[in-house]
């Protein structure tokens, strides 16, 4: 079978009945879903470009169920985020699904590849963690997967996400050339790249199914904002008036709005509200068990008219959305992806819910005509490994050094073998000399690889890099920071947030002016400490940002400004702090178990000092430890000596809950887990 190419709209439908290996509540595949009757069973990869609608999830499940139900192989699914990753999770487990009775996994948050578990027959799993556990497939845990499936494909072209998904493709291919893979994408202009790519490094076919067939037809309209005013927050509001006006036109339709500032959308939903308009935020900062109460009251709840969400949220949604408004093509002072648009525009209309979608583009007015252009014309997917940063291949670094530390890589003459098979190099970007040799150099400068004999090897900071799939740079500054703190010996929260934010990745963030005016009073304070102690490093706003998340977050304070940022560095905090446990036992042996175990509790938590013994205990976290605290019970030999009685009433437990923390202050006690 040659590389083929269909769009055949007209396709006989095929009835679901005559699938055997899988059940569904409607009687005929749509033309997309038809057309893959003829590759399903087939050795092939293959390519399914549709529109966001056409269900491409239904594509997955014929294809997994199939090679598992019949050819008794084990499948993988790839989302590019894991709250996708989540939600189908919920969905494929849930008991009315027909894959229910199928041992679904859900593998997106341990990066470590000692622990391999093959007890499945889904594994869901984002990009990076495929490339993770590809690199070193000691267990050949890879070769036992029958049929890869990657959604949302498109995003290969994603900057900061697209290469992950370049090379766990190169990857899992080297350790799996039997298994078949099936990409999936709303959007992919250069369709024939891909496939020849695909056919290229796996040396299989590659067939294609490039539909236009949408069943909710979709128009798309360019709304003009007047924007021949100064100050951004008055065009801020000039776009939200445009919001306002489209959605009282459409008294009984309901809406999804995609905003690219969390500011913006907080000040929408203020607005609709006192327009007496039902509306919430769909925001990173919602918690999962809120989203999905969110979600479902906004299919059930006729009354429930408008959902504002953040950008980030567009491939996710899948909503009964009459109409979409996208407020403005701008993400602080760079364009917002025409292929991103597009997939917030695709959530107007959706199957089972509406006949039809209308999405509404807000656009300057003094812009308008130049940028539907760039819009209407969909960037092509391209390679982003030899992106630039500030003359700095970071991308690339990353790759070479987890390859170098797997013994993929030894040599020159290997880093150019292993290019070769990327989709940079099938799309003709060179990876010249020059460009190779400044990144191996910024990497051995930075004491990440060494050279010898013309032998590359990972030092202490590649390994732990490659080991935790964590950037080499940050890793790099990580170890220089600890010995700072170590030598200076500042028992300070300031400087203890600072050597936890200032690295690599965090002074690439941006800084908006409301953000700074909140942080001024912790910087000043911060480079007091750094000018009294004649301490010279560089930093700059976007990583007192992140230093000052922290040091809310080791003090239990709240700055709304901030919430998002603060909420990820918590939650990435277990890796971080691996990482930051293993450069002190593989290089520094300078910090002691309780340091870690100390930072741990208080980040975890969000809790100073005072209150770490009493987190020690299973279910005491900062809220009940503060209350015990005010009630003088400061430690775990104060807890022990508390009657029962008496911790019922102040933690508002149960007698059984309180006789637990006891039995577990018994255990800690025994075992002398106490700080000084």
């Amino acid at each position: 079978m040659s590389n083929t190419e269909t769009d055949k709209e007209s396709a006989v439908l095929v009835r679901t009945a005559d699938f055997l290996y899988a059940k569904w509540d409607f009687e005929y595949f749509n033309p997309v879903q038809s057309q893959l009757i003829e590759y399903y069973d087939k050795d092939t990869n293959g390519i399914v470009a549709a529109s966001t609608s056409a269900g491409k999830t239904v594509c997955a499940e014929m294809f997994l169920s199939h090679d598992i139900r019949k050819n008794k192989r084990k499948g993988i699914i790839l989302f590019p985020i894991k709250a996708l990753a989540q939600e189908k999770y919920d969905d494929w487990t849930d008991p009315k699904h027909h894959f229910s009775d199928l041992k679904i996994k859900i593998m997106t948050g341990d990066y470590r590849t000692d622990q391999q578990d093959d007890d499945f027959d889904i594994l869901i799993m984002t990009s990076e963690m495929l490339n993770s556990k590809s690199r070193l497939d000691k267990d050949n845990f890879m070769k036992k997967i029958g049929t890869l499936v990657v959604d949302e494909s498109h995003m290969i072209s994603s900057p900061g996400r697209g290469d992950h998904l370049e090379v766990g493709l190169m990857n899992f291919i080297r350790c799996n050339k039997d298994a078949r893979i099936i990409l999936l994408s709303a959007t992919m202009p250069n369709i024939s790249d891909i496939s020849g790519w695909m056919k290229k490094i796996s040396n299989k076919d590659c067939f294609v199914v490039n539909s236009s067939y949408r069943p909710c037809p979709l128009k798309i309209h360019y709304e003009p904002y007047e924007d021949d005013i100064s100050g951004y927050s008055r065009i801020e509001a000039e776009k939200i008036n445009k919001c306002l006006d489209i959605v009282e036109h459409y008294k009984k339709d309901k809406f999804l709005i995609f905003v690219h500032t969390k500011k913006t959308g907080e000040q929408l939903k203020k607005e609709l509200i006192e327009a007496g308009i039902e509306t919430e935020f769909h925001n990173a900062n919602l918690e999962k068990s809120k989203r999905i109460e969110l979600e479902n009251r906004f299919k059930n709840d006729p009354e429930f008219r408008v959902i504002v969400a953040t950008s980030t949220l567009a491939c996710g949604l899948n909503l009964p959305s009459r109409r979409v408004i996208v407020v403005g093509i701008t993400r602080g002072l760079s364009l917002v992806e025409s292929s991103n648009i597009m997939q917030m525009c695709g959530r107007a209309g959706r199957p089972r819910y509406d006949k039809k979608g209308d999405a509404y583009i807000l656009l300057p007015q003094s812009q308008i005509d130049s940028l539907k252009g760039k819009i209407c014309k969909v960037e092509n997917i391209t390679s982003q490994l030899l992106a630039c940063e500030n003359g700095q291949y970071k991308v690339l670094s990353f790759h070479l050094v987890n390859e170098i530390y797997n013994s993929n890589i030894s040599n020159i003459d290997d880093v150019y073998d292993w290019y070769d098979r990327t989709l940079g190099s099938y799309q003709s970007k060179d990876l010249d000399s020059l460009l190779l040799d400044t990144t191996i150099n910024n990497l051995k400068n930075k004491n990440i690889i060494t050279e010898k004999e013309g032998l590359l090897k990972t030092t202490n900071v590649g390994k732990i890099s490659s080991i935790f799939y964590y950037s080499p740079f940050d890793v790099a500054d990580f170890k220089n920071n600890l010995k700072l703190y170590y030598k200076i010996d500042i028992n300070d929260d300031y400087f203890l947030s600072f050597i936890l934010a200032n690295v690599d990745s965090q002074r690439c963030g941006i800084v908006s002016k409301i953000e700074k005016n909140s942080m001024e009073l912790y910087k000043r304070k911060l480079e007091n400490i750094l000018s009294h102690n004649r301490i010279k490093c560089f930093y700059n706003d976007s990583a007192i940002k992140a230093a000052y998340c922290y040091y809310n977050i080791l003090n239990g304070l709240h700055d709304s400004e901030f919430s998002s940022l603060s909420r990820t560095l918590q939650m990435d905090f277990p890796r971080t702090l691996e990482v930051l446990k293993s450069i002190n036992s593989f290089d520094l042996k300078l910090f002691d178990n309780n340091f870690f175990d100390i930072l741990r509790i208080r980040i975890q938590n969000g809790v100073p000092t005072h209150l770490v013994d009493l987190c020690r205990i299973p279910n005491i976290g900062k809220q009940r430890s503060k209350k015990l605290y005010e009630n003088n019970i400061k430690n775990l030999k104060d807890l022990s000596s508390s009657t029962s009685e008496k911790l019922q009433v102040i933690l508002n437990l149960k007698q059984d809950k309180v006789e637990e923390i006891l039995k577990n202050v018994g255990k800690l006690l025994s075992n002398s887990v106490l700080i000084d």
